[in-house]
Order: structure tokens, then sequence, then C-alpha cells
């Protein structure tokens, strides 16, 4: 569908409503009891686990986690853990309406580049790697949705303790580490300059595909719907 002048003299070219997609899983879990009732192994398991996910909106994907815990003995365990993790991007971010509207930017590659934002600019489509923007540009950019969209993917680590005293019934003490890392994290509305930057400084393939150009290497159109373009990372105790 395509909704003219529908919110602030924009274009809405695109609904969320009646979007949808398909999920298929298969898993399996095991839990492997090594060693037990030795001098110096209480309890010795081994975890591990393995999924396989289809989707209809991207190519296929699968993960698996592990994991080990060993009792020394009765008041210490000690347990350790990876896995391989992803994040599916939801219906809001694949199929939400994408709206067009003029907005002023700045251009890099229009502002006197330097001689490395020139060869970035060039590869862009600038010829020369250099034009002069007028100083009022404004051009049309396009937020929303993007059923291009590919799912967050990354690792996830843990490790710990337990401590439990004999003397004192009822009472223990654990710590904890965890750490995990994303790549391809979902950018919401991506800042229009922040990609024109990255393309003009940096020549990132994913910021200069979203700059649409005109022969002489003005900008025709920027598309900021959402992106795969942060990575995170977490780690605590």
């Amino acid at each position: 569908a395509k909704i003219e002048g529908a919110t602030g003299g924009g274009q809405v070219t695109s609904l969320t409503g009646g979007r949808a997609f398909t999920a298929s899983e298969l898993y399996a879990e095991t839990v492997v009891p090594l060693l037990a009732g030795l001098p110096a192994v209480e309890t010795l398991n081994v975890t591990a686990g393995l999924r396989y996910s289809d989707f209809s909106t991207f190519d296929s994907v699968t993960t698996y986690q592990g994991g080990v815990l060993w009792r020394p003995q009765p008041q210490l365990t000690l347990r350790a853990g990876y896995g391989r993790v992803f994040r599916a991007p939801p219906i809001a971010n694949l199929f939400e309406s994408n709206l067009t509207a003029e907005s002023g930017m700045e251009d890099p590659c229009g502002h006197d580049p330097t001689p490395e934002q020139r060869v970035n600019c060039a590869a862009s489509g600038v010829p020369g790697g250099s034009y002069v923007q007028d100083e009022f540009d404004a051009r049309p950019v396009t937020r929303g949705g993007n059923r291009d969209l590919q799912p967050e993917e990354g690792d996830s680590m843990s490790a710990g303790l337990t401590l439990t005293p004999a003397g004192v019934p009822g009472l223990s003490f654990s710590v904890d580490w965890f750490r995990t890392e994303l790549d391809d994290v979902i950018t919401l509305d991506p800042d229009t300059q922040l990609i024109l930057e990255s393309c003009a400084d940096f020549g990132a393939a994913e910021a200069c595909r979203r700059v649409r150009r005109y022969a002489d290497g003005s900008i025709e159109q920027v598309d900021a719907r959402h992106m795969n373009a942060a990575r995170l990372a977490s780690e605590g105790y």
C-alpha cells in the first residue's frame, strides 16, 4: 500500500497489518554423568544441547550449548558453560510501516572531503570523490521496518562456584561470572548523519549501500530503515 502525505507530509510505503512469519525448530538436550563417588570427584556431569531453527524470513540457524558441573567434594561445586545464541528479528522490526520524508543532512562527500574520504566517496558513486552540496540541502530519508533484517548472533559464557559449609546447615555462598556478546544487533532508525559519515570515513559497505546518489554524486535518497549494525557485549559477576 502507498498513502500520500499520511504522516506529516511524508509517504507511508508499507503497512504492518497482516504480516507474519513461520518458524520450525528441532532441539535435543542431554545430561551425561561421567564420574561419581571418587576421592576427588563426588560428581562430574556434562550437559549438551543442539537446536535447529528454520525461519521463513531468513536462512536456517543452528545453535548449541555445553557445560560441565564438577563437585570435588560435597561442600564445593564448580560449573562452567558456553552457548551459541541468536535472536530472530521480531515482526515489528521486519514489517513496520515505512515513512519517507525530506530531511536536512550534511554529506561529507559534498564538503571538501579529505583524501581518505575522497577514496571512499568515489567508491560509493561520487565522480572524483567530491562534489559541492547545497547549503540548505534536504533529501528523502526512508525509515521503518526492513524485511531483509538478519538475526542477531553471538556467544554466551559463564562460570561459577557454590560453597556449602558443612558446619552451618542451610548456609551456602556462590559467585558466578557471565559474558554475552552479540553481533549484527538490530539498530532501530539509524542516524542519517552517522550513515553518511560511516560511508565517507570508513567505506563501510552497509552504510554506503544505503546512500543512493545521482550521476553527479549528490544524494538522491538515504535508506535509514532498521539495520543490523551494532555489537553488544555484557559482562558481570
